[in-house]
Order: C-alpha cells, then sequence, then structure tokens
C-alpha cells in the first residue's frame, strides 16, 4: 500500500499505474483492490511466471512510451518521475536513466532504520564501465524508453541463462542510447529479512 501511494502521489500525475499480481498467495491482491484510482491497472497471472516474464507481461499491458519501474516495497519521492521525465524529454539520446536510493532496513520496534545508501556513477561513460563487472542501477528506480526497450529485447526470461534480469537488460540496453542516474536518493530501498534484496 506504500508503494502503491508513493507512485499516485508523484507530482508527474499523467501516468498509468499497471500492477502485476504475479499469482500471489498474500493478501497483495486485497491491498491493490483497495485503491479506486483510475490510473491503475491491474494484470493478473494465474500461474507463477517469475519476475522477468511479469515484468515484460506488465509492459506489454502498458500504453505509454516511457516505462518507470517500481517494486512492490520500496517507496518514491513525489518528484521522482518528474525529474526523469524531464530528463528524457529534453536529451533524446538518453535511454535509461535511474537514480540514487536510501537503504532500510525493518527494527524490532516496528519502524525503519536506514542501514546504507545507493550512489551509484551518475554519467554515461561512467555507468558503461561499471556495467563491466556490476550494476549501477537501483532496479526500483529506473525510467526508460519503451522503444529503447524493445530494441534491446526486453526482459530475458530463459530460466537456462539465469542472469540477473535487471544487469542482463541495461547490458543490451546500452547500445541503444545514453544512460544516466539522477545524483539524489529518490527510492526508499526496502531490506526486509528473506526478501529478495535481502543478502
Amino acid at each position: 500500500a506504500d508503494a502503491i501511494g508513493s507512485v499516485l502521489a508523484q507530482t508527474f500525475d499523467d501516468l498509468e499505474l499497471v500492477i502485476v499480481d504475479d499469482a500471489s498467495t498474500d493478501r497483495s491482491l486485497e491491498v491493490v483492490s483497495s485503491f479506486t484510482d483510475p490510473r491503475i491497472s491491474i494484470l493478473r497471472l494465474t500461474e507463477n511466471v517469475g519476475l522477468a516474464t511479469a515484468l515484460n507481461r506488465g509492459i506489454d499491458q502498458a500504453r505509454a512510451g516511457l516505462i518507470a519501474r517500481h517494486d512492490q516495497d520500496d517507496i518514491s519521492a513525489p518528484d521522482r518521475i518528474q525529474r526523469q521525465v524531464s530528463r528524457l524529454q529534453a536529451e533524446a539520446d538518453l535511454v535509461l536513466i535511474g537514480t540514487w536510493a536510501t537503504i532500510v532496513r525493518p527494527t524490532p520496534r516496528g519502524d525503519w532504520e536506514v542501514v546504507g545508501h545507493h550512489r551509484h556513477p551518475v554519467t554515461d561513460s561512467q555507468l558503461r564501465l561499471r556495467l563491466l563487472w556490476n550494476n549501477p542501477f537501483v532496479h526500483s528506480s529506473v525510467v526508460f524508453r519503451r522503444a529503447a526497450f524493445e530494441a534491446a529485447g526486453g526482459y530475458g526470461a530463459d530460466p537456462v541463462d539465469n542472469w540477473p534480469e535487471d544487469y542482463d537488460l541495461w547490458s543490451r540496453m546500452m547500445d541503444q542510447g545514453r544512460l544516466a542516474n539522477v545524483a539524489t536518493e529518490l527510492v526508499t530501498y526496502r531490506e526486509t529479512p528473506g526478501g529478495m534484496s535481502d543478502s
């Protein structure tokens, strides 16, 4: 609910929020259905297909030329998407832009504490160099051009080539144009015990 609320509260409000329910078995669908904002569309999958395939299907359903990623537990600052869209509108050769992020973990008191920061390189040349050995983008922070995404072949969902789906995509998408990160922490990245981001 917090994640959805942070998207609906964006200063850039001309958006469509496509929520993909990958055959969840918890209360996710109930939480999603509690929102009545007409900008929301729900894609409910009847069997679990995994993250990469679910992302591809969600993007297939979306109508916009720009795609903003968001995970179900992270929080976006109100001006996050506006700042990224403004850059993409002003820079025609820019195809992918992320942001820095604040990393938080739950405490025994029931609140969240800051445990770190994702402050990756911000320029195209620095990002291309970093992509040679690791992922310099917070997946839940990126906005990219649909055309570049499609030209790169989308998220790879081959179970044999089990690369991290985001790192694999950025490594192919960089052939389509420039890359960037906003040097501001515009996403609160929640690390929950047992979650995919827990390491």
